[in-house]
């Protein structure tokens, strides 16, 4: 690594992380007022509270690290410009492009973190946030009935009818219907009036089950079907949100939908999301670098609030590409998801042909 680009990075650095601090405690103290605003805390311990902001944390740093990024990039350049050494720079024959370039690195390593901490830590946590407000009894809007209820149990794929929650943690299951392969070219189906579940085992005594081969029926029996899986009874109440998924899970279950060829529009947009919002970073990298230079005349600061204004109206256009029109069919999943992104990014380019 050249000098030149490690003194860039040097001048990044400081900035991108206090950037960043300040907006993750700017998301925790929210989240103790969302808290603090919406529920009985005085019925709550202490250890709960701390619990569901430690849990929040991966989901802000997924927001935030763009952020930061933007915040770390325009000072750093805005610096650089306003002491001409940018200037200095390009009077002996480096173009912007090569003067960005460890900038570009710092936004693609901060997009592979940030794609880390969506993939990989914002799954897992999310659910033990659920897990905890659940036991605190902050969540206790979840309906103790549910009807037409689709699940995936290991091999099995259940429908019921009518999901009702009895006291004691049992679970009662009404109309059930339930397909199984157990190999290539044969189906079993299930069907059952009344079942349970609780603590992991799916009971249902009064099941029959038909065997096909292909179209063909080739037998039918009454059967006492048990199945041996644990899952969170709140999931058969609330769907749990794409953020506790991965992508692989995301992928499964949009296969999985279109397979049966119901609506998996808000999947895909999830799955897309994913990638998206993680590569903003690079994104954000390159625009507020030339944002930075463009506004270098008007202002040692004017580059660093036209960023964070960028960073803003970018996350209000992520909401609504994602939320709205891609959810409601507008634009192919794909497209909303990326469409930030893509525009942010030809901005970005045409500052920097337009400076060269």
């Amino acid at each position: 690594m050249k000098r030149l680009d490690r003194y860039i990075l040097r001048e990044m650095f400081t900035p991108m992380l206090v950037g960043t601090l300040v907006i993750a405690l700017l998301f925790m103290a929210n989240e103790f007022i969302a808290i603090f605003k919406n529920f009985e805390v005085t019925r709550l311990p202490f250890s709960a509270i701390l619990q569901m902001v430690f849990f929040r944390m991966p989901f802000w740093l997924s927001l935030t690290l763009p952020s930061g990024t933007a915040i770390g990039v325009a000072l750093a350049v805005s610096r650089l410009a306003r002491e001409s050494e940018i200037t200095a720079m390009r009077a002996a024959g480096l173009p912007l492009r090569r003067i960005f370039m460890p900038i570009l690195l710092v936004g693609l390593l901060v997009g592979v973190a940030n794609f880390y901490i969506v993939e990989k830590l914002i799954p897992p946590a999310a659910k033990a946030y659920k897990n905890v407000t659940n036991k605190a009894s902050v969540l206790g809007s979840a309906p103790a009935f549910k009807s037409n209820v689709m699940l995936q149990l290991d091999q099995y794929t259940a429908n019921f009818g009518e999901v009702q929650r009895l006291k004691g943690g049992e679970v009662l299951l009404k109309d059930a219907v339930i397909f199984e392969r157990p190999k290539l070219g044969e189906t079993w189906l299930y069907t059952s009036p009344q079942g349970t579940y609780k603590d992991g085992v799916w009971d249902f005594p009064s099941s029959y089950c038909w065997r096909f081969s292909g179209i063909q029926l080739m037998a039918g029996q009454s059967q006492h079907l048990v199945i041996n899986q644990v899952i969170r009874v709140g999931d058969l109440f609330v769907q749990p949100a794409p953020e506790e998924s991965t992508a692989e899970d995301l992928r499964v279950a949009i296969q999985r939908g279109k397979a049966s060829k119901t609506d998996t529009t808000n999947l895909e947009v999830a799955y897309h999301v994913k990638y998206s919002l993680p590569a903003s970073c690079l994104v954000f990298a390159l625009t507020s670098a030339a944002f930075a230079v463009a506004m270098m005349r008007s202002g040692p600061f004017v580059g660093l609030i036209v960023s964070m204004g960028l960073v803003m109206l970018f996350y209000n256009a992520h909401i609504v590409c994602t939320e709205i029109i891609g959810q409601k069919g507008w634009l192919p999943p794909i497209v909303a998801a990326w469409l930030p992104d893509v525009l942010y990014l030809i901005v970005a380019l045409i500052l920097i042909w337009r400076a060269e």
